[in-house]
């Protein structure tokens, strides 16, 4: 989002030296992209947001009004999504580590439950048991060799007979209801994508004699994003064209001619590529100096409030002039390095700068909207507030924190 320095200027006044800014006009642009780009080849497509990636109410609300589902892997983003609106039946429980309370309470509201390992089907037998007159809407997560050299802990081997023990076990239970497979590994190139989704048509081929409700391939994907940083990952980048382009044409052409009630809903369960991209970063360069000859500058952020996954690439980043009194004389830099405030030596939100920079100016990151926030601890440094630009006016979507927020936990006694 381009914002003048007479903005920024206001904005740090009143919130300080370090914020987000976040841009929903441009989730709006991701969901639309990513659903077009699939239902045009596979209209029966349907996208659940995956939670985890950035559970700040406004995001997850707001793609709620926009139709997706929520995808959740934990009891408090269970609750948010009913928190923010979100139909029980729409909700779909992912992850590794379930409770038997959230499960009994999701699936007796008609909420679904890719089952990951014989723990939660033992559970969920239970209360089955326990419930003979509801159905209960469950998958299965299945784990395969995708060809990307990594071997997932997550969901059954399907080449294993667990599996079909599994798989037995749900259709023999007269109350519980299978309905689909569901597969999320973490490699986001295309070939992979291929890769899984025949996999998937196989597993329906051998198992089933009419495909089930719904075939969930996860999420993973890249989203839109600039050339420059595009140029620093090691793969190409797909466009979600290039995504259903593999995907979804598969799946035409695996059921084309059928029944719209003998198709798969295929499901897509995006996180980064929905939101990358909506969120920046605004920082003050707090100090300039040389250390032996290296100019390092220390601003107002962290590598925390970025991403602290990523450490082999550099963000996109901006730099906004600001006004001083006296106005400093223009300083051009070579290869200098933005170190953050904490006081781990590492942290480092961008290195080999080469351009102007004041103290005082103001450091922009963008494309920072996937995991900065739920990633982000609260070492040294409370997290910073997050607004938005809505109706021509400016609203606080997250307010700053401070020290009751980190120590509500805490007894003082």
């Amino acid at each position: 989002m381009n914002i003048s320095t007479l903005d920024i200027h206001r904005i740090s006044k009143q919130y300080g030296d370090s914020w987000y800014l976040l841009d929903t006009r441009l989730l709006k642009q991701n969901y639309a992209g990513l659903l077009t780009a699939f239902t045009a080849i596979y209209p029966k497509t349907r996208l659940s947001y995956s939670y985890k990636t950035n559970y700040m109410p406004r995001i997850c609300g707001f793609l709620n009004e926009l139709g997706a589902y929520a995808e959740v892997v934990s009891e408090m983003e269970y609750r948010l999504a009913l928190q923010v609106g979100v139909q029980p039946e729409r909700i779909i429980f992912n992850g590794p580590c379930k409770t038997e309370t959230v499960l009994q309470e999701l699936l007796l509201q008609g909420g679904l439950v890719n089952i990951d390992a014989q723990y939660e089907l033992d559970m969920i037998q239970r209360l089955a048991a326990r419930h003979p007159d509801a159905t209960l809407r469950v998958g299965l997560r299945c784990n395969f060799d995708i060809g990307d050299g990594l071997l997932s802990r997550f969901g059954w081997d399907v080449d294993a007979p667990e599996f079909v023990q599994a798989l037995n076990t749900v259709r023999s239970t007269s109350n519980l209801k299978f309905c689909g497979l569901h597969c999320h590994f973490s490699t986001r190139t295309l070939d992979t994508y291929r890769v899984r989704t025949e996999r998937m048509m196989e597993l329906i081929e051998r198992h089933f004699d009419t495909p089930p409700e719904y075939v969930s391939l996860g999420g993973g994907f890249f989203g839109n994003m600039d050339e420059s940083l595009a140029q620093q990952f090691e793969v190409p980048i797909p466009s979600f064209s290039e995504y259903a382009g593999v995907i979804a044409t598969i799946f035409r052409n695996k059921y084309k001619g059928k029944p719209w009630r003998e198709q798969p809903a295929l499901f897509l369960e995006p996180g980064s590529s929905l939101v990358a991209n909506v969120m920046s970063y605004f920082a003050r360069v707090v100090n300039i100096k040389n250390i032996r000859g290296k100019d390092i500058a220390t601003v107002s952020g962290s590598l925390f409030n970025i991403n602290p996954r990523a450490k082999r690439v550099n963000p996109l980043m901006r730099v906004v002039p600001m006004p001083a009194v006296p106005m400093p004389v223009g300083q051009v830099y070579a290869d200098l390095d933005l170190g953050g405030y904490t006081c781990v030596e590492s942290d480092y939100l961008y290195t080999h700068y080469d351009g102007p920079l004041n103290e005082g100016d103001f450091v922009v990151f963008d494309n920072v909207g996937s995991y900065s926030l739920s990633f982000k601890p609260p070492f040294i440094w409370p997290n910073v507030p997050v607004l938005e630009y809505r109706d021509g006016c400016l609203h606080v979507v997250k307010r700053q924190e401070d020290l009751s927020d980190i120590m509500t936990t805490y007894p003082f006694d």
